[in-house]
């Protein structure tokens, strides 16, 4: 979900910063109006705890480039799900920008349209969840988990697409780049939904 340097280029990386303006305004806006002072607590250790694991999802995982972007397992369905939609988006947004100060400093450029493509399918996988709010993850069945899941990865998969063709334009020579990248992100589609039942089913 990474975008690779190069891909989008000058003015247009200013789209990026502008949508995750958006998204991470949406998730201050709860913070501020859903976090009361008893609960500061929990969600400061929630939002440490999902900080920790993106942060490792990023750094010590396997995160092979194709192409346009980089691969990772991110496991956000289950940290959503355990930790909340509110601590698991300051989390990855935290875990990516130490990432991208620290580790990979040329990926600073693009961490507006990477913070995009991780957060905005974070709301809609929340907007999905609204009709399970009464459910724990035990009490969710299989196919609820994978739904969750498979909306997560779809608008992983969604957003890069979206960011290599502001780049790069419509040429036949990007949907190639993009059916390489998306063939190679199949088997991690697969995976990652049956990682998160089985952390959640265990």
């Amino acid at each position: 979900m990474h975008i690779e340097p190069g891909i989008v280029m000058g003015g247009k990386l200013m789209l990026g910063w502008i949508t995750t303006t958006g998204c991470l305004g949406w998730f201050c806006h709860k913070f501020v109006t859903q976090t009361s002072l008893r609960d500061f607590t929990i969600s400061g250790l929630k939002y440490m705890a999902a900080s920790m694991i993106a942060f490792c999802c990023f750094v010590l995982l396997p995160h092979p480039s194709l192409g346009v972007s980089e691969v990772h397992f991110i496991l956000a369905t289950t940290m959503f799900l355990f930790l909340g939609a509110l601590p698991t988006g300051l989390g990855l947004t935290t875990a990516l920008l130490l990432q991208s100060v620290f580790i990979s400093p040329t990926d600073l450029p693009q961490l507006g349209m990477n913070l995009t493509t991780l957060l905005a399918p974070l709301l809609l996988m929340a907007g999905l969840a609204r009709s399970l709010r009464t459910k724990g993850p035990a009490q969710l069945r299989y196919i609820e988990i994978l739904k969750l899941s498979a909306a997560y990865q779809a608008g992983i998969v969604g957003w890069v697409s979206f960011w290599v063709l502001w780049g790069q334009g419509f040429h036949v020579e990007t949907f190639q780049q993009l059916m390489v990248f998306a063939l190679g992100y199949a088997p991690l589609m697969i995976m990652e939904p049956i990682l998160d039942m089985l952390a959640i089913k265990v």
